[in-house]
């Protein structure tokens, strides 16, 4: 059912894309497609990685449902990560720049997802290692919201290894949202050395929903 709905949704963009229309959803659609990702999840059956994979950009049900699947799920996810402009793929976005962003994040977001415990112990040592490269390079070097799903990423990891980096980007990325990512990550390490470093945050951060975040983090860590 998922794979004929996802059929219909490109022959349908297809065709708007000929007419010079926008795409659409039809009324209910969107809960009938939720309720069939949730079913094929539901499965545990590797062979629904394909049709979960173009539904990646519609959010967390499928990018959790991918993650699941561990192992089995990496090299599809990682070659959508470096794909260009997926014509055989669903996008809801009839912007070709735009959809390849969306669908790399989403990409992304499942494959650092398997940083949660339940799903990481599971992964062989080498796709281990691979998730937590992917984490630090997308943390130093990615777009603004790739460093936010790295940094989600990293909290769900709990590697301390990784605190000197993320306390970098909490203290010194230009863009605020990165910085209170950060800030949130260091508070769910729950590590005691972190809080003379928060508490510097939250005292002079130039953004107020930075300056909370880090007093969050404080109380998770037992600090003021």
């Amino acid at each position: 059912i998922l794979e004929w709905e996802n059929a219909n949704s490109r022959r349908e963009i297809s065709q708007l894309a000929e007419s010079g229309g926008a795409p659409t959803a039809a009324p209910g659609e969107g809960e009938f497609m939720g309720e069939a990702i949730g079913a094929v999840a539901g499965l545990h059956d590797p062979r629904g990685i394909p049709a979960l994979l173009d539904d990646i950009e519609t959010g967390n049900m499928a990018t959790e449902a991918l993650a699941a699947f561990g192992d089995r799920a990496m090299p599809a996810l990682l070659e959508r990560l470096k794909a260009s402009f997926p014509g055989t793929v669903v996008c809801m976005v009839d912007v070709p720049d735009l959809c390849v962003q969306l669908l790399h994040a989403s990409a992304l977001r499942a494959l650092t997802q398997m940083a949660a415990p339940t799903t990481f112990t599971t992964l062989s040592s080498s796709n281990r290692a691979r998730i937590r490269q992917l984490i630090i390079e997308t943390i130093s070097q990615g777009s603004p919201m790739d460093q936010v799903t790295a940094l989600q990423g990293a909290g769900l990891l709990g590697d301390t290894g990784l605190e000197p980096l993320i306390l970098h980007a909490a203290r010194s990325e230009a863009n605020a949202s990165v910085r209170m990512y950060a800030v949130i990550t260091l508070g769910d390490l729950r590590d005691q050395r972190l809080q003379s470093a928060l508490q510097q945050i939250a005292a002079a951060d130039p953004d107020a929903n930075v300056r909370d975040a880090a007093h969050i983090a404080l109380g998770k860590l037992g600090g003021h």
